[in-house]
């Protein structure tokens, strides 16, 4: 479905068009200020409702109590009128093959199914990205919610960004001596033997002490051997007694070798709490690093879902793709493509949004180079659209000069 009449009145900057074109590639010509964009813009303001409202408040040529704007789209005839008081008017008529008219009834939903938002491919160039992205997903017929994915993914790549943060805030690990226990060894039983050496050896230093007393005793009471029989034999049964103790206790033995052995087994702790602590360091490590790979994965996977869904969809740009931000192309946002790159984009994307009315507009034409204009024109030509194309100057061949708001070569 394509323009084949344009009638405008008092519209914008028109005062009163009538165009039919020739072919695919309908150039309008003339100077700055002649009309030229409100021939476009007259063709929104048929088609557009509440879209073209909101993008075109002024409808009226200045002055003008009313306009209007006809459309003859083949088997659809639209006119839409304008007041000066802003209200509006649509009608929406079916025409048969065999010229049998009737007025269709909801006649902006007929509009609206013709035709997506976008009907000149800068203005989808030039839109953010949420929105060109929001466009382009409702082309396709996916089997996936590349939403949902885009949640999971960031879910799993935050959490994936914190496994990491705390891998790196572990730290090196140093060096770990596979030589020592994991367990501590306990001191507690050299000190008891050291205690109970310390108390053997006061027992012996006292059984000591008694036989040099008793020695003293018995010296003393040598003297007195007369009045002190009696003492003298009790004395030497206890020092036979003590002599008997001391020879069963032995020797006194030192301690230092176990005080020794006690300073080294404190020094082997510490050795092997910092070891320890390494290992559970290590093994943090090893651990933080398995989930951060399989969270890697995770995301892998999902962006191969989101691929495998996006390459199913067919779309129309080889190369064109979507993320969680917008849309891409060759892996890049299509606004860090070439002019070239995304002005074809654009117009397959455009295409693709309006495949039933095959109409395109292209404002500010004058601004592409003979590259760019070799584009649209070849794909008007091999994807049968009628482009509407605006350029500042006399035109080419067949062009539409719009001089004053009027047609003047036609």
């Amino acid at each position: 479905m394509k323009i084949i009449n344009l009638q405008a009145e008092n519209i914008r900057g028109l005062k009163a068009i009538d165009i039919t074109p020739g072919d695919n590639f309908v150039e309008l010509a003339g100077s700055n200020g002649a009309g030229k964009s409100s021939v476009l813009d007259a063709i929104w303001l048929a088609l557009g409702g509440k879209d073209a409202k909101g993008s075109v408040t002024t409808p009226l040529r200045k002055g003008e109590k009313s306009g209007f704007v006809e459309l003859d789209l083949g088997n659809l005839r639209v006119r839409r009128n304008f007041t000066e008081a802003g209200t509006t008017s649509l009608k929406v008529t079916a025409v048969t093959a065999e010229g049998i008219a009737s007025t269709v009834s909801s006649p902006q939903t007929v509009l609206d199914s013709l035709r997506s938002k976008f009907l000149d491919p800068a203005g989808f160039a030039a839109a953010k990205p949420e929105q060109q992205r929001a466009e382009l997903l409702g082309l396709l017929d996916l089997d996936v919610d590349l939403d949902e994915l885009a949640a999971n993914r960031k879910r799993i790549f935050d959490a994936r960004t914190e496994i990491g943060r705390q891998g790196k805030a572990l730290g090196e690990v140093g060096e770990i001596d596979d030589g020592l226990p994991e367990e501590e060894q306990s001191a507690s039983e050299i000190i008891r033997m050291i205690q109970a050496r310390q108390e053997r050896n006061r027992e012996i230093e006292e059984a000591e002490r008694e036989v040099a007393d008793n020695a003293r005793t018995i010296e003393d009471l040598a003297h007195q051997i007369q009045e002190l029989q009696a003492q003298l034999k009790e004395s030497r049964d206890e020092q036979k007694k003590a002599i008997e103790r001391a020879k069963f206790l032995g020797d006194a033995e030192s301690t230092d070798e176990l005080e020794e052995q006690l300073a080294r087994i404190e020094e082997t702790n510490a050795k092997i709490r910092v070891n320890n602590a390494r290992r559970q360091q290590l093994a943090r490590k090893v651990a933080l690093r398995q989930q951060y790979e399989t969270l890697t994965r995770q995301i892998e996977n999902l962006d191969k879902t989101k691929d495998e869904a996006i390459a199913k969809a067919n779309l129309p740009v080889e190369g064109l793709g979507l993320d969680e931000k917008g849309v891409t192309l060759n892996g890049l946002p299509l606004s860090d493509a070439s002019s070239g790159e995304q002005l074809y984009a654009a117009l397959r994307i455009t295409a693709a949004l309006n495949p039933t009315l095959r109409v395109i507009q292209l404002r500010d034409g004058s601004l592409l180079d003979a590259e760019h204009k070799k584009i649209v024109a070849d794909f008007a030509e091999a994807e049968d659209y009628q482009v509407w194309y605006e350029s500042v100057g006399t035109g080419g061949e067949g062009a539409v000069i719009i001089t004053d708001g009027e047609v003047s070569n036609g």
